[in-house]
């Protein structure tokens, strides 16, 4: 399906360009009548675009005619009184499916974590909810205690027939391992295994690394390191394979642990420890890589309370794109995620599979890691050869 293309210096509003690209395209007969339109949180990231205007360039569609809309549905093609047969089949389908179990995600209730945003599963949760809905599934998040069986809990869902398949996020090996055995219905979200029949969905960050390499280079950088907490170190590789892809001349120290509860001063001491001594007087990277935006900007206000300036003195990325950069000054250059896409597109496949019907779903779908280029990653001030504004280049 062809998205719209917004011309910002157009004379007619956004409002009537979106309305103006469907008209042609359902008039046309490139949409034919009974095609499911995009959702209007979807298109709305897709087009950068608020959902409330596509949500009345849709209803001034149906108003024309050209589409109808019915809650827990969609938006799709054709007048209303034309998909009444359908909107009969669909109310059938919906009461049917209101007997049936529904499809969960079992999640381990566990205290707040300083170096993660709770925000960003809530970005997940609305691209899950929002397809199911459309796929006319009941979908529930099933909640477990911190110190329970992942395994016994699962099982018990299972055995009961509370459920009737599961998208799996970060479910334990050994529930994952049972429900593979039991050739129990569920779809991955950020785990890969399709090479075990299982389908899922994953975020393709070596992508993301690799563009924000090749844009190290073009400011200059010629030293990064990663920051970030110890027993996460994952993305610390796909970060180095993203350096092998972009072929980057500009070097990578190892994996920089800082303190989990650690102040600024605390932050400080692990940067300086790791790059001998204190800032000028080391030999300091011009460039942070940090495993999250909490933590990255955890790091930028630890330098800037010690007097070094971001991005005056170093550059930092993040990772996650979430809500709590658009909030920050400088605005936070970072490796967006697309979560919401990503829960949709696991709904769609958990649908089919349930569905049974003869098309199964994709074994992996990959979706990829963008970088958001803002103000806290800018190029190398020389002062001549390979010596930076503050001292050593770290070259």
């Amino acid at each position: 399906m062809v998205l719209p293309k917004l011309d910002y210096h157009k004379d007619r509003s956004l409002f009537y360009q979106v309305v103006e690209h469907y008209r042609t395209q359902i008039q046309n007969g490139d949409l034919p009548k009974g095609t499911m339109l995009p959702s209007c949180l979807e298109l709305s990231r897709s087009i950068n675009l608020a959902p409330q205007t596509i949500n009345r360039a849709f209803d001034l569609l149906a108003r024309e005619g050209l589409v109808s809309r019915r809650r827990s549905v969609g938006t799709i093609v054709g007048a209303a009184e034309e998909m009444e047969g359908r909107a009969f089949a669909t109310r059938r389908k919906r009461r049917i499916s209101s007997v049936l179990p529904p499809v969960c995600m079992a999640i381990r209730r566990m205290p707040a974590k300083p170096w993660r945003d709770p925000s960003l599963f809530s970005d997940f949760f609305q691209g899950l909810t929002e397809e199911f809905g459309a796929q006319n599934c009941r979908f529930e998040i099933a909640n477990f205690g911190p110190d329970d069986s992942a395994l016994d809990f699962v099982k018990a869902l299972v055995e009961s027939r509370q459920t009737r398949g599961f998208v799996n996020m970060a479910l334990d090996e050994d529930a994952t391992e049972w429900l593979i055995q039991k050739s129990f219905p569920q779809v991955t979200i950020d785990r890969d295994l399709s090479g075990r029949g299982i389908p899922g969905v994953m975020a393709d960050s070596m992508a993301g690394y690799t563009e924000a390499w090749k844009h190290a280079g073009e400011l200059g950088h010629r030293k990064a390191a990663f920051v970030g907490i110890e027993e996460e170190g994952i993305r610390y590789r796909e970060c180095m394979a993203g350096r092998v892809l972009a072929q980057s001349t500009c070097s990578l120290e190892p994996f920089v642990a800082i303190p989990v509860e650690g102040d600024d001063r605390a932050i400080l001491d692990a940067l300086s420890r790791a790059f001998g001594g204190d800032f000028g007087k080391g030999c300091w990277p011009t460039l942070f890589f940090a495993q999250t935006d909490l933590i990255a900007i955890h790091v930028i206000r630890a330098l800037e309370r010690n007097g070094i300036g971001v991005p005056r003195d170093i550059s930092v990325v993040g990772y996650d794109d979430s809500v709590i950069v658009s909030q920050f000054d400088p605005p936070l250059t970072t490796l967006s995620k697309p979560r919401s896409q990503m829960g949709a597109a696991a709904a769609r496949q958990l649908a089919t599979l349930l569905e049974g019907g003869s098309q199964p779903p994709a074994p992996l779908q990959v979706m990829p890691v963008k970088l958001m280029r803002r103000k806290t990653c800018m190029p190398v001030i020389n002062c001549g050869g390979d010596e930076m504004k503050r001292g050593k280049c770290g070259a």
